[in-house]
């Protein structure tokens, strides 16, 4: 069995996220150099992100007719209130 044609569905994806944190950011006197740290503690949530993938094919039968089948179905994403620590250097 060859898929001949495949068809991608998704939704979008929500992400926020609520925090606080110190920044810190070091400059040298010559501004040759430079580093930043920022930190963050908070509440996130996830939501949406569904993606599904389907592949169709011809069946080879007496009366030949177009079969689908789902090849991957991702649920997405349903998360509230996640505690998150978030650190960019």
């Amino acid at each position: 069995m060859d898929f001949t044609t495949f068809k991608t569905t998704s939704s979008g994806i929500t992400r926020m996220f609520y925090g606080v944190g110190p920044n810190f950011r070091y400059l040298n006197p010559t501004c040759v150099f430079s580093a930043e740290l920022n930190t963050r503690v908070g509440l996130g949530s996830v939501k949406g992100g569904e993606s599904h993938l389907d592949g169709s094919y011809a069946q080879m039968t007496e009366n030949e007719s177009v079969r689908a089948e789902r090849l991957i179905d991702f649920g997405g994403f349903k998360a509230s209130n996640v505690l998150s620590f978030l650190k960019y250097a």
